[in-house]
């Protein structure tokens, strides 16, 4: 088919109402980026202030901190695992990424669980590769979103641990690393690590002054864990949006470039089908020319 150079500039028009779509989706990606990492910076001064409110209960009741939990430990062989994903494409590799993560690296132990899906793609994933899904959460895309997120899974695992003693959480997220910009990591927010209490009992209090517990001293380590609880899947969602936002501005800045190179050719091709159809003419007003002159 010969294609004219009308129809070429019309498709570098095209490619360059396309570009003009993927930089301004950049923008709004590295626009997101930015808030993200400010709200997780944000959290760990308040992480920080939970982990000195727990080295003061500490100090106070060491044995419930270190044996008991408020959600009981009976079934440790039941658990929930939480697997963050998108909602939205343009990401490449993101949600095959943590599901791959997610079917190497889930416990071998765990005899019962419930799967719960953040973002409609990852949920479909899981679901092809016949990994029944329980609940599947809308992402949160803004900051504002993620305290009302945090909150309906908080009720969500409420209903759960009523009805089946299940007092495990595992996380399962992409944070932003190396590879492409994100790496997927396993996070064990219940029970409670060692670690987690270690850090607490031996953070240093920054004064000389201990605060005293008011009140029962149940009722203080619920309020304590319920914030654990609100941290751990805050920080967990919102590390899993930057790296959603960081992926797919490295899918922008792929596209940029392919477009930039197809708009490159089209410009090539349409320079030459102008010189041809200059050297065309000339052709003809000289055979013309030599024609006239013979006669």
């Amino acid at each position: 088919m010969e294609v004219s150079p009308e129809k070429i500039q019309r498709k570098i028009k095209q490619a360059g109402d396309l570009g003009s779509v993927v930089k301004m989706m950049k923008a709004i990606a590295s626009s997101k980026i930015g808030e993200y990492q400010r709200a997780t910076r944000a959290l760990d001064e308040f992480y920080r202030t939970l982990l000195l409110g727990t080295h003061a209960y500490l100090r106070h009741h060491p044995a419930p901190g270190e044996t008991q939990s408020p959600v009981g430990q009976r079934e440790g062989t039941s658990a929930v695992f939480l697997v963050f994903g998108s909602d939205q494409g343009l990401v490449g590799p993101f949600n095959n990424t943590i599901v791959e993560f997610f079917k190497k690296s889930r416990p071998a132990e765990i005899k019962h669980s419930r799967l719960w899906a953040v973002g409609d793609r990852v949920s479909f994933i899981l679901k092809d590769l016949g990994i029944p899904v329980d609940i599947t959460f809308p992402v949160p895309h803004s900051v504002e979103n993620i305290t009302p997120f945090v909150a309906n899974v908080l009720s969500a695992f409420d209903a759960v641990r009523e009805k089946e003693h299940i007092g495990r959480i595992y996380a399962f997220f992409n944070r932003p690393g190396k590879f492409e910009g994100y790496t997927p990591v396993r996070r064990q927010i219940l029970p409670l690590g060692k670690e987690w209490r270690t850090r607490a009992t031996q953070l240093q209090w920054p004064s000389n002054h201990l605060p005293q517990i008011i009140g029962d001293h149940g009722d203080v380590f619920s309020a304590i864990f319920r914030e654990y609880l609100f941290t751990s899947f805050y920080r967990a969602c919102a590390f899993s949006l930057s790296s959603e936002n960081t992926s797919r501005l490295n899918a922008m800045i792929r596209a940029e470039s392919n477009i930039e190179e197809i708009n490159e050719k089209l410009r090539s091709s349409y320079h030459q089908l102008r010189q041809d159809a200059i050297d065309t003419e000339l052709f003809d007003v000289i055979a013309g020319f030599k024609f006239l002159a013979s006669s």
